[in-house]
């Protein structure tokens, strides 16, 4: 199959470079670059999230409300008339 490709001048420098220096045709460098991506591990494609780094610990707290996340507001607001209630013991 015939196939164009249409490369900014920094890329065809870059892939006229290595063809130059590995010896081989441009062709063969873009179809062994083509059979790298289509083989490459999906996990290693991904970015990293911040969830990556963080996923051990996650639900790893105790005794705090299982609706947390999602009611994240009424438990601050009761949180904040507490620590109202004790600065204003003292």
């Amino acid at each position: 199959m015939i196939m164009s490709v249409r490369l900014d001048p920094a890329t065809r420098g870059r892939l006229a470079r290595l063809a130059s220096e590995s010896g081989k045709t441009l062709s063969a460098l873009i179809r062994e670059a083509i059979d790298l991506l289509a083989h490459a591990d999906p996990a290693a494609k991904r970015r990293p999230r911040p969830y990556d780094d963080w996923a051990p610990v996650i639900g790893c707290a105790r005794g705090l409300p299982r609706d947390l996340s999602t009611n994240r507001r009424k438990y601050f607001r009761e949180h904040l008339v507490k620590m109202r209630a004790r600065n204003a013991a003292r």
